[in-house]
């Protein structure tokens, strides 16, 4: 969360209306020192409390996912077209976009592009085939019964296609 983009937001809506700190912690039903740190960026305000001033300033808080870097997991490996084709990496951040994109597919039952979907089912074979030992890491997004459902589902020649790339470029990738 950004509290400094809160906070800005909070202060301009403030002033928008006219209103004093006093007048709005009141409205809001929160301490005056709690909303003047708010304010000069000093504090980690609690979900309770944003929506609290959220709704005396008549802002509406809408949470959204954001869109999954489909550079980011191409740079693990993923056979799938990116921008960069020789760059490939692995870091935290793309492993934890891969974790993410196998939890809306798995466990949200998120539509995405097919092309995207089949390489994300292919690599995950190819990580069960060949490195089961990080697969097992990956059990609270993705397990093996589900894979295997959704594997009798696709067309299992391009899904061999797709696995034997995505082994091709995990055998070539430069961990940093």
């Amino acid at each position: 969360m950004d509290v400094a983009l809160i906070s800005d937001l909070f202060v301009q809506k403030r002033k928008s209306f006219g209103i004093s700190q006093v007048s709005l912690a009141y409205l809001a039903g929160v301490s005056l020192p709690t909303l003047q740190n708010i304010e000069a960026g000093k504090a980690n305000p609690s979900w309770d409390t944003i929506t609290k001033l959220s709704k005396a300033l008549g802002l509406k808080i809408k949470l959204e996912s954001e869109a999954i870097d489909w550079n980011l997991i191409g740079s693990l490996g993923v056979p799938i077209i990116i921008d960069n084709q020789n760059k490939r990496q692995f870091s935290k951040t793309a492993e934890t976009e891969l974790k993410r994109a196998y939890f809306e597919i798995f466990k949200l039952n998120k539509k995405m592009p097919d092309r995207e979907y089949e390489s994300l089912i292919a690599y995950a074979m190819a990580i069960r085939d060949h490195e089961p030992t990080y697969f097992k890491t990956l059990r609270h997004f993705v397990t093996e019964t589900d894979l295997n459902r959704r594997i009798r589902k696709m067309n299992f020649g391009r899904l061999i296609k797709l696995r034997r790339i995505a082994i091709a470029q995990m055998c070539t990738r430069t961990d940093k």
